[in-house]
């Protein structure tokens, strides 16, 4: 039993996290955005055809970006959608942001566990900032709703992690694995993609840290490569040849959407820097993690693992900053793919510290998740809220 302490460790912060989502199964799920998939995957139930045209809720939508021949993502969303319909709970199918989340959980947990956990001495390391990542706000708040966010960013960060994994090993079989997994990411929500130049960045840093391996390494990336744009490939191919597009290049809001839907309307004019001033309030840990990763990198002993962490957060934030400031607006959710690298650096920043400074800032990690567990309990009682603020703004 002891051996698998840190397993039964994950499994039981995974249960914990289920049971603090089960009010979500009963209360009401009609969002406009639910509506829109319960509908999407009912009509391609019904008809086989994968679109909102002859559907009740295409006249409440702009036509400029919903009244197509072919939903602009890919169907693997509404797939889960209407397994949850077919045993006569479509609202049930809430519980597909549940495993977003709880992907995003096994990212975490499986990159800790590989890189910092070498004894008994660092159990805290893995299993607190898995505890934090529990009750990150803006994943417990799409969990919530029947929203894409958590699922794409679940299997996204997962699939990630995993070829990272699979690259300390250079085994061809875990590559395919994580190449299936980032396809099933795509295959949810198309912005996946914004994963490519991490995936790219990966491979140069190990070839740059082994040059002997290059050639190892370019295999390695042509089996990712093979796998995962034979998975996708039949998706994008049958969106062209339908639309006439790659990828759906009309989805930011247009003046029909801008006039006839108020919230929409309120989140394109924010102000260009809202994820950059918005998320430290909501999420406390992030402010002081990147001030100590500041001090790690001017002392040059930042690892390649922290690096590309930090690469990955700075690097999504930034990407969604400038696409908000560019019309396609500012909504937290969007964040889900840039979260998973915050709670590795937790992990990361524990482990560095000596051991007589671990129980200090064990403490704050704690304080920090009770204070999330009051942010989501709040947003489970108000689930009608449309987006993610931080508390300090709903009561002062």
């Amino acid at each position: 039993m002891k051996r698998y302490r840190l397993e039964i460790a994950f499994l039981l912060i995974a249960a914990l996290y289920v049971i603090g989502k089960l009010p979500t199964l009963s209360i009401p799920h009609d969002e406009g955005d639910e509506d829109i998939y319960k509908t999407l995957a009912v009509h391609l139930l019904d008809t086989g055809r994968y679109t909102l045209q002859g559907t009740p809720v295409l006249p409440t939508l702009s036509p400029f970006i919903y009244d197509r021949p072919l939903f602009h993502y890919p169907p693997l969303f509404a797939c889960g959608i209407i397994a949850f319909e077919r045993l006569g709970v479509i609202d049930y199918s809430v519980m597909l942001s549940w495993l977003g989340h709880l992907l995003m959980l096994l990212a975490v947990f499986l990159f800790l566990k590989k890189k910092f956990y070498h004894g008994e001495d660092d159990f805290f390391v893995v299993v607190l900032p898995c505890f934090f990542a529990a009750t990150d706000p803006i994943f417990n708040f799409v969990a919530n709703k029947i929203w894409i966010d958590n699922l794409v960013a679940g299997l996204a960060s997962l699939g990630f992690v995993l070829l990272w994994l699979a690259l300390d090993r250079r085994s061809h079989l875990f590559t395919a694995l994580a190449a299936l997994v980032c396809a099933l990411a795509i295959l949810t929500k198309t912005p996946a993609i914004v994963f490519a130049p991490l995936v790219l960045l990966l491979f140069g840093c190990r070839i740059l840290r082994d040059r002997a391996a290059t050639a190892a390494y370019l295999k390695l990336l042509g089996t990712y490569s093979l796998i995962l744009g034979a998975l996708t490939l039949p998706w994008f191919l049958k969106f062209f040849a339908v639309t006439g597009a790659v990828i759906p290049t009309w989805l930011n809001p247009d003046p029909w959407l801008l006039s006839h839907n108020a919230f929409v309307r309120t989140v394109t004019l924010r102000p260009w820097h809202y994820f950059l001033t918005e998320l430290p309030l909501l999420s406390p840990v992030v402010l002081p993690l990147l001030g100590a990763f500041a001090v790690v990198a001017i002392r040059k002993r930042l690892s390649q693992e922290s690096t590309l962490m930090l690469a990955w957060f700075l690097g999504l934030v930034g990407l969604y900053t400038f696409w908000g400031a560019r019309g396609a607006g500012f909504q937290m959710r969007f964040l889900t793919l840039a979260i998973a690298p915050l709670y590795i650096l937790v992990g990361d920043l524990l482990g560095r510290l000596d051991q007589r400074y671990r129980p200090l800032a064990g403490s704050l990690v704690i304080g920090l998740t009770i204070w999330n567990g009051f942010t989501n309990s709040f947003y489970l009682i108000n689930h009608r809220v449309a987006d993610l603020f931080d508390l300090t703004r709903v009561f002062f």
